[in-house]
């Protein structure tokens, strides 16, 4: 691989890369490879899964925090464009084009990216309770087979109480606990 490429000179630069580094050369070249397959897919007329691809290629030689969080970007914008209801492939390449110039269904956007970002919370929080209950059982108190209400009041005894009794910084607002 090639590591002549110039670094700026300015310390403005938001990117820098260490093209000594042998966990950023492997990056690098996942990220190669990633884009190579997506044109190769691209003259053959076929489609590529680019966004779970770049994920997988970014997690690939050891997760760092900043490789999980750009993983979890791309993770939001599936959550945006993926609908169960509609077919993808069935959408040819620049269909949205001049809606996008002409600035119609900004509101569908809109909404479709709200959406997006919320299921994508939603599954993130989903999935810290159910982590937090199942390393914490003793403390979450849920038994048996838990529901979707028994597990969130577990992940809140987790979270909030100590020695049985609820933290007094705490306020509850409802008799569901």
């Amino acid at each position: 691989m090639d590591i002549s490429v110039q670094q700026p000179e300015s310390a403005d630069s938001s990117l820098n890369l260490d093209l000594t580094s042998v966990h950023s050369l492997q990056r690098i070249d996942a990220m190669t490879g990633v884009i190579k397959s997506l044109n190769e897919a691209r003259l053959q007329s076929r489609r590529l899964n680019i966004i779970p691809s770049l994920s997988e290629a970014l997690l690939r030689f050891g997760p760092d925090s900043r490789s999980v969080q750009l993983a979890d970007a791309l993770k939001v914008i599936t959550a945006q464009i993926a609908d169960e209801d509609e077919d993808l492939e069935a959408v040819p390449p620049r269909a949205f084009r001049k809606d996008y110039i002409e600035r119609k269904g900004v509101e569908k956007m809109n909404v479709a990216i709200t959406d997006g970002s919320r299921r994508f919370l939603e599954g993130l929080a989903w999935g810290l309770i159910i982590s937090e209950v199942s390393q914490h059982p003793q403390e979450a108190q849920v038994g048996g087979i838990p529901s979707v209400l028994q597990r969130v009041r577990g992940f809140l005894n987790i979270r909030f109480k100590e020695g049985g009794k609820w933290n007094s910084d705490l306020t509850v607002q409802s008799d569901l606990i």
